[in-house]
């Protein structure tokens, strides 16, 4: 009997592209709580029978026990030291379920997650989901459960990815956990604090909860002390109001003059700045005119090198779309987000020319530019930024931001 392979994915239009790359198309649809996909294939050199669905973002989320839900009676800083629980993200889409219902007698789990931290955590909320519900292993100590590496969605990398398993990472899965705690804790307990404190300090003040960013804030802190830390101090004259009652405005003068020669003109700044003595910039400028050269002293050369950006992450893409406000933040993580996905830790994609044939020329066709053209002949540039060197993605190698409209 062939074996049956349950793979998850992070999300529905995921899951649809990745079962359509492993079966060349050859897939047969049905709907439930969730999208599920089913076809066949090769599974470790056998025959096997796939099952492809997917979660919505993260099964649980973290949250206070029912003692701790009350502004009024808890303490804030007793929330440091509080119980949490889990509970599922959105109870409505029966996830849980949903996960339990198609993991019933499969042999093998393969987990379709980003490869991130966020990723690897919702890996081991699909596990407590499914593993039970799965057939036990025929031979003992047999691994079942599987994780898939990628970082694009194209023919190449996907089956790369097929033919690499790895075991999921419970280290980078609890290191999330740790840090879900800390923002729960630390968001809510300043929150209510500082909410409590400036409505009894302010009686007009028009907000009911005044929210704490448990990762802005900090970030807010640490910056303006840099500044702060960086400031060089410089003498200074304060002007009193008696002095400022007898202080008397004077005109000045100064000279401006510029050297052209071959159509280009440069201006030339004076060292004296200004003079208060009208008589004798006009004799300093009557000097200029009556001498037809200029004697260079001396050339000073510069060479200055900037460094080519690295991958933009979400952060950093927000950063530069909302300057100009090109669009709306939910249609400007669209385009990317088609291109590519599975993103990496440290930003960078996968290690193959191939695995970008996709998004290259979706890039290419969308920009119908000078900049795409330049790409497929002189190819891509490396960036320092990322692990090993590798390339970086196509939203990196200089594709103005209109590419993706």
């Amino acid at each position: 009997m062939a074996p049956s392979v349950l793979m998850v994915a992070e999300k529905p239009s995921l899951a649809q592209s990745i079962a359509s790359l492993l079966s060349d198309g050859q897939m047969s649809s049905r709907r439930g709580s969730l999208e599920v996909h089913e076809f066949s294939g090769l599974f470790h050199g056998r025959h096997a029978n796939f099952k492809m669905t997917s979660v919505i973002g993260h099964v649980y989320s973290l949250d206070f026990t029912a003692q701790y839900q009350n502004w009024e009676t808890t303490d804030p800083g007793t929330l440091f030291s509080a119980e949490t629980r889990k509970a599922e993200s959105n109870p409505k889409a029966h996830v849980c379920e949903h996960l339990q219902r198609e993991a019933r007698g499969v042999d093998y789990l393969v987990l379709w997650l980003d490869c991130d931290r966020e990723g690897e955590n919702i890996c081991f909320e699909v596990m407590e989901n499914t593993v039970a519900q799965m057939r036990p292993a025929p031979g003992r100590g047999e691994q079942q459960v599987y994780r898939a590496k990628f970082s694009a969605i194209s023919k190449p990398e996907i089956v790369a990815a097929m033919s690499s398993l790895v075991v999921p990472n419970r280290n980078e899965a609890l290191a999330v956990d740790a840090r879900q705690e800390l923002d729960l804790k630390m968001g809510v307990a300043f929150t209510r604090f500082q909410t409590h404190y400036f409505q009894g300090k302010y009686g007009n003040l028009d907000s009911r909860v005044i929210s704490y960013g448990p990762c802005q804030t900090p970030i807010w802190t640490m910056e303006r002390h840099q500044r702060t830390s960086m400031l060089q101090p410089q003498l200074f004259w304060l002007a009193s109001t008696r002095a400022l009652e007898t202080c008397q405005p004077q005109p000045f003068w100064s000279l401006k003059a510029r050297v052209q020669k071959g159509g280009f003109a440069v201006p030339l700044e004076w060292d004296r700045g200004r003079l208060f003595d009208r008589d004798a910039v006009v004799a300093l400028h009557r000097m200029v005119l009556d001498s037809p050269s200029a004697t260079v002293e001396s050339v000073v050369e510069k060479e200055e090198r900037k460094a080519r950006p690295c991958g933009l992450n979400t952060v950093e893409l927000l950063k530069v779309l909302l300057g100009p406000a090109i669009r709306g933040c939910a249609e400007s993580l669209d385009a990317p987000r088609r291109l590519f996905s599975g993103r990496a830790g440290d930003g960078a994609l996968g290690g193959s020319l191939g695995a970008m044939g996709r998004p290259l020329r979706a890039c290419i066709v969308r920009t119908r530019g000078v900049v795409a053209g330049d790409v497929t002949i002189n190819g891509l540039h490396f960036s320092d930024a990322g692990r090993g060197g590798r390339w970086q993605s196509a939203l990196n190698i200089g594709l103005p931001l209109h590419a993706m409209q």
